[in-house]
């Protein structure tokens, strides 16, 4: 592994009250805390930095996944977004993301084979599932599910060492993620089970888990595989933190991916695109767009889908979704669509709005995408978790081949709600 020397140029910080120089060391405009460490106060107390939300923190160095916040470009061990979703399967992006290079034929086909024999469910684990009641929260149900495999397969942390077990434990994990969806959304949402040979695409394979009652069109499958593609990883998003930190424990993969869905699961993760077809449905076709966007705004609602926070002007996964959704309806009457690029056009001339929030997000045309796709929207945060199952294992294999490593523990600052004194009887 290609070792960084954390130093490229250095800046000199000055302390106002007692003149102490100190000089810290940057790399590519970051600069560690650990030699934010290196200034004190005058009690001789090290410089910590509160950091909230991490918005201006990086908790820990990868080569996985670029983006580039000036120009609002997406890259893969770096190949633009762009390209991989255009020319690319999504089995061969996980790949990418795993191993750090595009398969070539022979490769592609032992590594589909690989996953493929990590498919089915253990006959415990779907007796677990059918236990769970119809109308159940299908993400709950997937978090559950998850924990309920890891004690039915336990593997011990030693093992994982082996780098040829750790793959196969990420296969695994890969492998039966649409078939366990599958199970999930039957006993949950209801509708028809059937059985989903492992040896399909695996594009094919995560259709028939998600929307077993029908069959899908070569140009079903590709917008189906482009959506899968732009949600396979984003660098340090919410749930990938989750992932990191839990893992840095050495803690089991499938352990991991359920800690990760769990915050996947929520309202401003993975069902954002759930509150964005909602407020598309909400609009009239003869409702005014900008008084539409100004009720919302007063009201204080936010309009669902627009802005992001690492993209300046725009959100390249958006963009990629804008154009498979057109092309997908070439030629077909879709109202939601026409509705979603005329809410989309008003917003970016709003100038009540701040620029930041002008601009779609992947959630927006994703749920556009899915609904074209006719996939109900309980089921679009399954569907982005199976997606993004591929990051998670490229960052636990990531995690696993850095010597380094060690647990998470973030300090804490105190904000003295109550005063400090002793116990008094």
């Amino acid at each position: 592994m290609r070792r960084h020397k954390y130093e490229d140029e250095r800046l000199l910080v000055i302390h106002e009250t007692n003149g102490q120089q100190f000089n810290l060391n940057l790399f590519e405009g970051w600069v560690l805390a650990s030699e934010v460490h290196k200034i004190k106060d005058n009690q001789g107390r090290a410089l910590k930095i509160l950091d909230p939300y991490l918005m201006h923190t990086a908790p820990s160095a990868s080569g996985i996944t670029l983006i580039d916040e000036t120009n609002d470009d997406l890259y893969y061990r770096g190949l633009p977004i762009e390209q991989l979703a255009a020319n690319f399967k999504y089995i061969e992006v996980v790949h990418l993301l795993l191993f750090g290079h595009l398969p070539t034929i022979i490769e592609r086909e032992l590594w589909r084979e690989r996953i493929a024999r990590h498919a089915p469910l253990p006959e415990a684990l779907c007796a677990i599932i059918d236990a769970i009641p119809q109308g159940a929260e299908p993400m709950g149900a997937l978090v559950s599910a998850l924990g309920a495999l890891a004690s039915i397969e336990p593997i011990e942390a030693e093992m994982l060492i082996d780098p040829s077990i750790r793959i196969d434990r990420l296969a695994r994990l890969i492998g039966l993620m649409p078939q366990l969806v599958g199970r999930i959304l039957t006993n949950c949402i209801g509708g028809e089970r059937s059985d989903v040979p492992s040896n399909i695409s695996y594009t094919r394979l995560v259709w028939a888990s998600c929307l077993p009652s029908s069959r899908p069109s070569a140009a079903d499958l590709r917008l189906m595989e482009t959506i899968l593609i732009v949600h396979a990883d984003h660098a340090m998003s919410c749930a990938t933190h989750v992932l990191r930190a839990v893992s840095s424990a050495e803690v089991d993969p499938i352990l991991c991916a359920a800690a990760a869905a769990s915050a996947l699961s929520g309202r401003r993760n993975g069902s954002a695109s759930k509150e964005v077809l909602k407020m598309l449905r909400a609009i009239d076709e003869k409702r005014n767009l900008a008084e539409f966007i100004d009720v919302r705004r007063k009201n204080g609602n936010v309009l669902a889908g627009f802005g992001h926070t690492v993209y300046e002007h725009a959100d390249p996964r958006a963009n990629i979704l804008r154009n498979a959704v057109l092309e997908f309806t070439k030629g077909r009457k879709n109202t939601l669509l026409d509705t979603a690029i005329e809410l989309e056009h008003a917003v970016s001339s709003a100038e009540a709005i701040h620029p930041s929030k002008r601009f779609p997000s992947i959630e927006y045309y994703a749920a556009i995408a899915l609904d074209s796709l006719g996939v109900p929207p309980e089921i679009f945060p399954l569907l982005f978790t199976i997606a993004r199952t591929a990051g998670w294992a490229a960052h636990l294999e990531e995690m696993a081949r850095t010597p380094t490593e060690q647990i998470m523990r973030p300090r804490q600052f105190y904000r003295h709600d109550y005063p400090i004194g002793k116990f008094v009887e």
